[in-house]
C-alpha cells in the first residue's frame, strides 16, 4: 500500500486538510478587520440562534438510530431554520440524518450540534492536486467547448459540471479554447470536478446513504454528488424556493429524469392534472395567484426579480419603448448566460449566448414587428449579492458580436422598473429557450417559441421546433403566427395552475419571508442564503415536531409517493395516515 493510500485510508489526510485550512483561516483572519468583524458578527448570530432554538432543537436520545442514512448537503439555503426543519422531517419519515459539511464552512457545524445531527466533513476541492494532469491530458483531446461538455468519469458528467461552474465564475455565456488562460482555467475546473467526484464516491461508500437532499446540483461539487448518487441507485430529493415565500418545491431525481428542470410537471403530474375537470374558478384562482405574485413583489424574491419593479400602463410602455403601433410586439426573453445554462434538457443552440445571437441577428433583419428584449431582472440581485458592477453578459455578447442594434429592436435592462407583467398586455409573440414566462404568456394565449427541452415544450401550448434552421425559419417569419385556439390556451393554464398552485408546498412549521430590499454579498453573520430574507421555526415545544402537520405530508411523500413530483393532490392520502417508520 503507498503512503498516499495509507493516509487516506486512516483519514489522515483529511485531518491534515483540516489542519492547514484552520491555520489559513487564522492567519487570514489576523491580518483583516473586515475578517474580524464578520466572526465577530457570526458569534453574535448563533448565540442569538441558540437562545431561540436550543431547546426545541434538541433530539430525544431514547430509542435505536434508523440504520437508513439520508445525506444532507449543508448549503444554509434559503436558511439554517428551513434546513433543520427539513431534516427534523426526515427523521419523521425514519431516516438518520446525516449532515454533509464542506471543511470550509465548518463555522455552521455548531448549529447542527445544536440538534444533535451526525455531521461528516468533505473536502471536495481539496483533493484537485491529485488530479491535474489527469485533467490536463483529457483537455488535451478537447477542441471545443462542446468537446469538453462529453467528458465522462465513472458516468459522472464532470465536463458539464466543470463548463457550468467555469462559466458561472466569469459571468460569460461561452468559452472560447483557443485561449490559453480560458485552457487553464478549465484544466482547473476539471481538475476540481475529478477530485469531487473520487470526494463523493469516498462519502457514497463510508454512508451508504439512501437518499439525498440538496438545494444545488448544477456546479461542482454538488453536480458530482448528484451523478454519483443517481449512478449507484440513491435518489436525490432537490428542494428550491417556489414562486412566493413560505413556500417550496420538491422534485425527486432517479437516473432516468436526471436531466428534467426541477420547476417543470412529471408526466404523472401532468396527467393528474389533465384529468381535472377545468372550470372558471381555476382560471380565476390561477390569474389572482400571478397578479398577486407580482403586485407584491412576492415573485420569486430569493434573487429579488421585483424588487423596484411596478406595473406600466399600456400607452406609458409603448411610449416608453418607442414601439411603433402599426406592428406587432416580439419579447425575446434571454436567459441569464452563465446562470445554470447546460444542465436542463436538451438545446437546440450550443448555449444560451448562441441562441440569443443568432436570434437578434434575425430579428434585426425583420423589421416587421416590433422587438423587445427583456433582460432578465434577476441580474440586479445576483449583482448586489456577488458584489459585481458590470454589465450583463447578454449585453456585452449583443454589443460584441451585433454591435449597435437597429431602431425596431429596444431592450429593456434588468434595473427597469417596469415589471414584466406589464409586457403582457402588449406582447403578441414570445420568444424563449425554456423560460418561465414562455407558461405565463401561453396561458394568456400568446404563441410561444421555444429552442430547448426539458421544460414545458410539447404539452401541446408551445410552438417547438427540432432544429435551430426550423427554429429561425419560424422567427422570420413570426408576424404570421395566429393566436392560441382556446384549447391550447387551456392546456397552458392547467400547466401553469400545476406548477404555481399544486406544486409549491406550503410550509407552516417553518416560515421564511423574502423583503424588498435586495440580497447582497453572504458573509458569517448570515444563517441565511439571502440577506433580505426573515426566517423563524413557529412551533415553541420540542414535542410539536411529531405532530406537525406539513413535516408529516412532506414524510408520508418521501416514504409513499413514486411521483417525482411533491403535488397537493399527491399529499392528500399522506394526510390520511401516520409517517412510516
Amino acid at each position: 500500500m503507498t503512503l498516499k493510500a495509507t493516509l487516506r485510508k486512516y483519514r489522515l489526510v483529511r485531518y491534515g486538510q483540516r489542519v492547514r485550512q484552520n491555520c489559513r483561516t487564522w492567519l487570514r483572519t489576523i491580518g483583516n478587520e473586515e475578517l474580524r468583524q464578520r466572526r465577530h458578527l457570526s458569534n453574535e448570530a448563533f448565540v442569538s440562534f441558540k437562545q431561540k432554538y436550543q431547546t426545541l432543537l434538541r433530539r430525544n436520545q431514547n430509542g435505536h438510530p434508523s440504520s437508513r442514512c439520508a445525506l444532507v448537503v449543508s448549503r444554509r439555503y434559503p436558511s439554517i431554520e428551513v434546513e433543520v426543519t427539513l431534516i427534523k422531517a426526515l427523521e419523521l419519515a425514519g431516516f438518520r440524518p446525516v449532515v454533509l459539511l464542506m471543511i470550509q464552512d465548518k463555522f455552521l457545524r455548531r448549529y447542527y450540534d445544536l440538534a444533535g445531527y451526525d455531521v461528516v466533513y468533505w473536502d471536495p476541492f481539496g483533493r484537485a492536486a491529485e488530479f491535474n494532469e489527469a485533467a490536463a491530458n483529457l483537455l488535451t483531446a478537447c477542441r471545443t467547448q462542446q468537446d469538453v461538455l462529453q467528458l465522462e468519469e465513472n458516468g459522472v458528467r464532470i465536463g458539464k459540471n466543470a463548463v457550468s461552474t467555469l462559466l458561472r465564475q466569469l459571468r460569460k455565456g461561452s468559452l472560447d479554447l483557443t485561449s490559453s488562460n480560458t485552457k487553464q482555467k478549465l484544466s482547473e475546473r476539471l481538475s476540481f470536478a475529478l477530485g469531487a467526484t473520487a470526494a463523493a464516491k469516498d462519502v457514497l461508500d463510508e454512508l451508504k446513504p439512501e437518499i439525498l437532499l440538496s438545494v444545488d446540483i448544477e456546479y461542482t461539487p454538488e453536480g458530482e454528488l448528484y451523478d454519483s448518487c443517481l449512478r449507484t441507485g440513491v435518489d436525490v430529493i432537490r428542494f428550491e424556493v417556489a414562486h412566493k415565500n413560505n413556500s417550496l418545491i420538491f422534485k425527486r431525481y432517479t437516473f432516468d429524469n436526471r436531466d428534467e428542470h426541477f420547476s417543470t410537471l412529471s408526466n404523472e403530474s401532468w396527467n393528474q392534472i389533465l384529468s381535472l375537470g377545468w372550470t372558471k374558478e381555476h382560471r380565476n384562482e390561477l390569474d389572482q395567484e400571478l397578479y398577486r405574485s407580482y403586485i407584491t413583489g412576492d415573485w420569486y424574491g430569493g434573487p429579488g426579480t421585483q424588487h423596484n419593479k411596478r406595473l406600466v400602463d399600456t400607452n406609458e410602455l409603448r411610449k416608453t419603448l418607442g414601439l411603433d403601433p402599426t406592428r406587432k410586439n416580439a419579447v425575446i426573453f434571454p436567459h441569464i448566460l452563465w446562470d445554470a445554462s447546460l444542465r436542463w434538457g436538451v438545446d437546440l443552440f450550443r448555449d444560451y449566448e448562441e441562441w440569443l445571437i443568432e436570434t437578434v441577428r434575425v430579428a434585426c433583419a425583420n423589421d416587421s414587428v416590433n422587438w423587445v428584449i427583456k433582460v432578465h431582472p434577476a441580474h440586479v440581485g445576483k449583482n448586489q449579492k456577488e458584489r459585481f458592477n458590470g454589465e450583463p453578459a447578454e449585453i456585452v455578447s449583443l454589443r460584441k458580436h451585433l454591435g449597435e442594434l437597429p431602431p425596431h429592436i429596444h431592450l429593456i435592462t434588468p434595473e427597469s422598473e417596469i415589471s414584466t407583467y406589464s409586457l403582457f398586455e402588449i406582447m403578441d409573440y414570445c420568444v424563449t429557450v425554456r423560460g418561465t414566462v414562455g407558461i405565463e404568456a401561453a396561458m394568456r394565449g400568446i404563441p410561444v417559441f421555444t429552442a430547448g427541452t426539458g421544460r414545458y415544450d410539447r404539452r401541446g401550448f408551445t410552438i417547438d421546433s427540432t432544429s435551430r434552421e426550423e427554429y429561425l425559419e419560424r422567427i422570420k417569419t413570426i408576424a404570421e403566427t395566429a393566436r392560441l385556439s382556446p384549447q391550447q390556451q387551456e392546456l397552458a393554464e392547467r400547466f401553469a395552475y400545476g406548477l404555481f398552485l399544486l406544486r409549491p408546498f406550503p410550509t407552516t412549521t417553518v416560515k421564511f419571508e423574502f423583503h424588498g430590499n435586495g440580497p447582497i454579498a453572504k458573509d458569517w453573520s448570515r444563517t441565511k442564503a439571502h440577506s433580505n430574507l426573515e426566517s423563524k421555526i413557529n412551533i415553541s415545544k420540542p414535542e410539536e415536531w411529531a405532530a406537525a402537520t406539513d413535516l408529516q405530508i412532506f414524510a408520508n411523500w418521501i416514504n409513499n409517493e413514486r411521483n417525482p413530483d411533491y403535488l397537493k393532490d399527491s399529499s392528500l392520502g399522506a394526510q390520511a395516515s401516520p409517517p412510516a417508520g
